[in-house]
Parts: structure tokens; sequence; C-alpha cells
């Protein structure tokens, strides 16, 4: 018999993938052009039942933050945004935050950020993350993993405190719906949504459920609140905008004489300007 050696290190360890290449510019710019690669670590996120889908979805958050790589990531890599998604319901209160930084970071980039707020079912999750939720649905939604029967009690315990909710995971999500709301296009989708602009006024107003004295949230800082009044005021910029977008051209016909009155700006007063019988 002859020896195979030692065995190989595990997926993803911090041997294949250390801290400091991933932090090196010049690293993430190359590694994100190799599409083997980037084609592995998206299938190895997808795998949401092993530990080695925090560490792939930590790699993907390292990546987005090379400004030169968001959109070759958005537009080539195949199903970067969907496991995306699929990281922030995980029950891995890390995987949450790293998929909420890496969506952050590509909502950075202006020529992606229409395609980030129409991915599907994006933007839900992004509002779960930023209420403290996203932790409780997936607890809820996802069949105990099979390993769970043969942990002891205070490894269920650990597993509990790591999937639970972090300040740093609701602070990347907020500053994620506050980076798609600086393009006008996003406003479809995010009133489509349903959740995005209650969750922000949550947010701006410390939270759902305020301490006595602070009237702030557990876990709502006076940045989230900053980021979420801003987002908010351009939300409101750009209804703004579209509302008095309809201006009426100068002159008439038939009785009208003199320059017609604007249209779709809101006031109490009726324009009959033109109206089909």
């Amino acid at each position: 018999f002859y020896s195979l050696g030692p065995p190989p290190p595990p997926l993803f360890s911090n041997t294949l993938f250390p801290p400091l290449l991933l932090n090196t510019p010049y690293a993430q710019y190359h590694l994100c052009r190799c599409p083997d690669l980037m084609s592995t670590i998206v299938s190895v996120a997808s795998f949401q039942t092993t530990p080695s889908h925090i560490r792939a979805t930590a790699v993907l958050s390292h990546l987005t933050r090379h400004s030169d790589n968001t959109k070759l990531l958005v537009t080539r890599t195949t199903g970067l945004l969907p496991v995306l998604v699929l990281s922030m319901n995980s029950t891995s209160g890390e995987c949450r935050t790293q998929a909420c930084r890496a969506v952050q970071n590509l909502a950075g980039e202006r020529s992606c950020r229409s395609e980030v707020a129409n991915a599907f079912d994006l933007l839900e999750r992004l509002c779960a993350c930023a209420r403290g939720e996203a932790g409780r649905i997936a607890r809820r939604s996802r069949v105990p993993l099979p390993c769970d029967d043969d942990l002891t009690s205070e490894e269920r315990r650990k597993r509990r405190r790591d999937s639970a909710t972090s300040e740093e995971e609701r602070r990347s999500a907020v500053g994620a719906l506050k980076n798609l709301t600086d393009e006008p296009a996003n406003m479809i989708p995010m009133t489509n949504a349903g959740d995005c602009f209650a969750t922000l006024m949550q947010i701006a107003n410390g939270g759902g459920h305020g301490h006595v004295l602070t009237g702030m949230e557990t876990g709502v800082t006076e940045e989230m609140q900053y980021m979420a009044c801003d987002a908010l005021a351009t939300l409101s910029h750009w209804l703004r905008k579209i509302a008095t977008s309809g201006v009426a051209s100068a002159g008439g016909c038939g009785l009208t004489a003199g320059k017609p009155k604007e249209l779709f700006r809101p006031s109490n007063q009726v324009v009959s300007w033109e109206q089909w019988a």
C-alpha cells in the first residue's frame, strides 16, 4: 500500500482563499475574470445545506468591492443575483450579512442598479434583512438540517446565536436600499415590492418596537436612520419630478387663448384644457 499523503484542505478555506489575497485589488480584479472559478463559487454558494456556502458568499462579497468588477459580475456571471437572494434567506447570519454587503456594492454602480432591483425577490429579501426578520423567516420556512439531531444542546444554542440578525446585516441592507433609490427607473420595482416604503419609514422612525427612553429599536443606529431618511428623500424627489414632468406646450386651439395651464402638478384646481369629450 502506498501513502496518500495528508487530506486536502476543505473547500474555500483560509488556505485556498486567504483574507490577504481577497483584500488585494489586483487579485480581486483577476479572480473575477476567471469564468470557471466564478461558476464554481456561485455553484458552491447555492448549496445552503453545507457550511461551504458561507465562505463562497464571503468570496463573492469581497470580489464586489472592486469597482471594475461590479458590472462584469452582474452582466456576465450567470446566476449571481439569484444566489445572493438565496443567501439572504440563509439560516446563517454571517451568510446573510455577506450577501447584503455584496448587493450594496453592486447597487453602488450606476449601470447595475436597474438590473439588481429587478432581480426576482431581491427587494423583498433586502427589506426582510433591514427589518431584522430574515433570520426568523428562514428558520420558520426551512426544514431543519439532518445534522441538527446529532448536535448537543450547547451546539444548538450556538447555531441559534449564529443565525441571529446582526447590526451589520441590517446596516448593509438599508445601505443597499439607499443605493438602489438613486436610480429613477427603480421607482416601479420598489413600488411593486410593497415593503420598500414601509421598511424605510420603519427604519427612519427608529424601528418597529422602539425603546422607552431612546425611541429606537435595538439594532437600529442613527446611521441607519440617516440612510433611510436619505432614501425616502430621494424617492420623494423622483415622485416630484414625475408629477411635474407633464407640462403642456404653450399655445392652444379653438377657444383656448394664451399659455395653457400646467398639467399633472399637484393642486386642488380642476384642469379642463383639451379634455376629450
